[in-house]
């Protein structure tokens, strides 16, 4: 077993209630309904360092489990409960392998963007620096940069597309939306 990048208890939410330990579900790879249990779906082995997967279910998962509970009971939750759904919810979106691979193609085109805008502000600083032997290594050494990091991002970047963890912004907007449950 992996670590699931759906959490299991969200998933129960869709189980039937005489089977409260699968879901149905369409497999798209056989082309054909399958009934898996929870715990073998919707992970995948070291999709998580141990200590992400233990943050994700302490800060994360247990607070918002909670609320789900409540409003699978159709009971109103209070603006703290709120402020848990919605980083339970930005994070899921931010966590699944869809968002790496998305991440990971935006890649050569963001770079790209980056390094002439970064080109730009080195080529005008050279144009009135006096220094040009400092010029010519801030030169080289971005066009090593360039050269080194065209088709494959810093190991800086691919940690941040792996880590799960939504900006504030993307909480902040989750919390404004309009909700409304359904059940």
């Amino acid at each position: 077993m992996g670590q699931h990048y759906v959490p299991q208890e969200y998933l129960r939410g869709f189980a039937e209630p005489d089977n409260p330990d699968a879901i149905w579900m369409y497999d798209k790879k056989w082309r054909k309904f399958t009934n898996p249990s929870i715990k073998s779906i919707a992970q995948e082995s070291a999709f998580y360092s141990a200590e992400i997967e233990r943050q994700l279910n302490d800060l994360v998962e247990r607070p918002a489990n909670l609320v789900l509970d409540k409003l699978r009971c159709r009971e109103e939750i209070n603006d703290q409960e709120r402020v848990s759904l919605a980083i339970y919810i930005a994070t899921m979106i931010k966590r699944v392998p869809k968002r790496r691979t998305k991440a990971l193609a935006m890649f050569p085109a963001v770079y790209e963007k980056t390094m002439k805008e970064i080109r730009s502000v080195v080529e005008d600083w050279a144009r009135v620096s006096q220094d040009k032997v400092l010029v010519e290594r801030r030169m080289a050494e971005l066009a090593k940069a360039e050269q080194t990091y065209q088709n494959e991002p810093p190991e800086e970047i691919r940690e941040q597309i792996r880590i799960p963890w939504p900006t504030e912004q993307m909480i902040s907007l989750v919390y404004s939306m309009s909700w409304c449950a359904f059940r």
